[in-house]
């Protein structure tokens, strides 16, 4: 299992950014984690875990809203990690 080091969370209010290890392959993640990826409506693919939304861009920027507490992120940003080149 890949390690994910998460360094650059900043949680303000009740969302958060997270910066991944390398680019994102949006359309593996939309197939695998069942992601909501539409390039032709918008350029990035969306994730749905409970009230949490996790909006991830190619560049590997994760945008993360609905954050209830930070210790429920990691689960689903390593999920998220698997698929960066």
């Amino acid at each position: 299992m890949n390690n994910v080091d998460v360094y650059s969370i900043d949680v303000v209010t009740k969302s958060a950014v997270a910066y991944l290890s390398g680019k994102l392959n949006l359309i593996a993640l939309s197939q695998m984690l069942g992601a909501s990826y539409d390039p032709e409506l918008f350029h990035a693919a969306m994730i749905k875990s409970g009230t949490t939304h996790f909006t991830c861009f190619q560049s590997g920027k994760v945008i993360i809203t609905g954050v209830k507490h930070t210790h429920s992120l990691y689960p689903m940003l390593a999920n998220i990690e698997l698929f960066t080149t």
